[in-house]
């Protein structure tokens, strides 16, 4: 059979191609790096969060069946499931092909859509465990999953509030080091009663969380903690302007780390709207999925659609 596998390099993906090779189909594989397939087949370049059309008709043309491992690799994929299966989907429409099977979920069985506005409240096989305790907290995550990308709203609100808590790390590093005369003579940390080390200590952490903040490609739960970092450091300077009394001086020593904690609350909230925070089980999901499905891919692969049976979601992925 002419079989178009998607997501070919990736924990199931890879297990679906070396077993369709097996078993003397005709492979395309659609990945992002051709370099990376473990096998010599045809290849077609394809970045799925981007896709182009013409490239996926390419691939998808001809094909007996479509077969996809697609999934997030990362919290910053969030989303690439939906989007990139729509795009599959758009382009086996326009070549005709009909014959689609995609990797999912046990509790996904159990969500509505369109061609099944009522499904079972619960899947047959789950245990008292799986269906009280695994199943809500796994459709959390796949409701994660299904949600759409930032707008530029939200893009420009994340990256404003970031910017500004960004500058003001900044300004406070510059404070500590060359300005530190200002506006307390004897000096900040000496007005606030905190040792000099600290000063240095503070000013390392202020420049690794703006780093962390800042750069692309930062994993995600080093981003957290520099938010955390951040968010202990302006309300204890908000308590220790209190405490030293420098309210009868200006209200703005106290107010002004509370606003710019308000403003790193929603820098946080928007960036775990874009994936950051939430959901990076999906990640290290992928390879325990990919070997946990061989067995299944094996079944689907090399006997069911062989034998030219009905497609059926045989990579229906238990947790």
């Amino acid at each position: 059979m002419r079989l178009t596998i998607f997501a070919a390099t990736g924990g199931i993906g890879r297990q679906v191609l070396e077993q369709a090779v097996g078993a003397g189909h005709e492979v395309t594989a659609v990945v992002r790096n051709p370099a990376k397939l473990p096998r010599a087949v045809r290849a077609v370049t394809s970045d799925l969060a981007a896709p182009d059309p013409t490239a996926l008709e390419s691939a998808v043309k001809g094909a007996d069946a479509v077969l996809s491992g697609l999934g997030p690799r990362s919290a910053s994929e969030a989303g690439i499931a939906w989007q990139g299966t729509r795009s599959i989907v758009e382009a086996m429409k326009a070549t005709g092909v009909r014959r689609i099977i995609v990797v999912s979920a046990a509790p996904i069985g159990t969500v509505p859509s369109p061609g099944r506005p009522n499904p079972p409240k619960r899947d047959p096989g789950d245990g008292f465990f799986m269906r009280n305790l695994f199943s809500p907290l796994i459709r959390a995550a796949l409701r994660k999953q299904r949600k759409p990308a930032m707008t530029k709203r939200d893009r420009i609100v994340y990256w404003t509030t970031t910017g500004i808590v960004c500058a003001v790390m900044v300004f406070s590093i510059l404070n500590f080091t060359v300005f530190d005369h200002f506006p307390f003579p004897e000096g900040g940390f000496v007005h606030l009663g905190l040792p000099n080390y600290f000063k240095v200590e503070l000013t390392i952490a202020k420049i690794l969380g703006v780093s962390a903040l800042l750069i692309p490609g930062v994993p995600a739960k080093i981003k957290e903690f520099a938010y955390f970092g951040f968010g202990i450091t302006l309300l204890s300077a908000a308590i220790a302007h209190f405490s030293r009394g420098d309210a009868r001086i200006s209200i703005l020593f106290v107010l002004d780390p509370l606003i710019f904690f308000v403003l790193l609350t929603v820098s946080y909230f928007y960036f775990t709207a874009r994936g950051g925070g939430a959901a990076r089980s999906a990640a290290r999901d992928s390879g325990r999925l990919g070997r946990d499905q061989a067995e299944r891919a094996e079944r689907f692969v090399g006997q069911g659609l062989g034998r030219g049976e009905p497609t059926r979601s045989a990579l229906r992925s238990t947790p």
